[in-house]
């Protein structure tokens, strides 16, 4: 009979602790969940180089991604790849931003757009290439002379980094979603 009684004063502060420790537990679950959105993980990118870059351009050949193009992948909208096909991200980003460089921000842009003053000019058409081997050559001469601080007025001229600078700017606020 005595074993009884302990198994039972047993059972019951068991039964007591159990559902004590499952208060706490709920309790602290509580606490954690309304201190969640402090310690939530976001995903997106900041270091993005579109085709207006001249790194992105000519040293890695993407010629048709623009600031445009990224918004869109990073939406969760397909878009063409440089290599051709298409591509879609599995679950959009929550934040990204292009950054250029803006030494000769949109200049390939500017020389091949028939409309710029840039186009009709003999540096403008330098920058119009045929071949991959052109491309690098272009990239490498075009990058010493940011290295060695002389770079091409004509290619940082306002009408081409300032048109493409205010183009940039117009793109991120389209995307733009608080």
């Amino acid at each position: 009979m005595q074993n009884r009684v302990l198994f039972r004063l047993n059972l019951g502060s068991t039964i007591r602790t159990l559902l004590l420790a499952g208060l706490l537990i709920q309790a602290g679950q509580a606490a954690f969940a309304q201190q969640a959105p402090e310690r939530e993980a976001y995903f997106g990118e900041t270091h993005v180089h579109t085709s207006w870059s001249l790194d992105s351009y000519l040293g890695f050949g993407n010629t048709i991604a623009g600031p445009e193009e990224f918004y869109k992948y990073s939406l969760g909208q397909p878009i063409t790849h440089p290599g051709g096909f298409t591509v879609k991200i599995t679950k959009p980003l929550d934040w990204g931003a292009t950054t250029e460089h803006a030494e000769y921000l949109g200049a390939v842009q500017a020389a091949l757009d028939p409309d710029s003053q840039l186009s009709k000019t003999l540096l403008g058409k330098s920058l119009k290439f045929g071949s991959r081997v052109e491309a690098e050559a272009t990239y490498k001469l075009l990058t010493v002379t940011m290295l060695k601080n002389h770079p091409l007025t004509d290619l940082m001229a306002p009408d081409v980094l300032g048109t493409y600078w205010k183009r940039l700017v117009e793109i991120a606020d389209k995307y733009y979603q608080p």
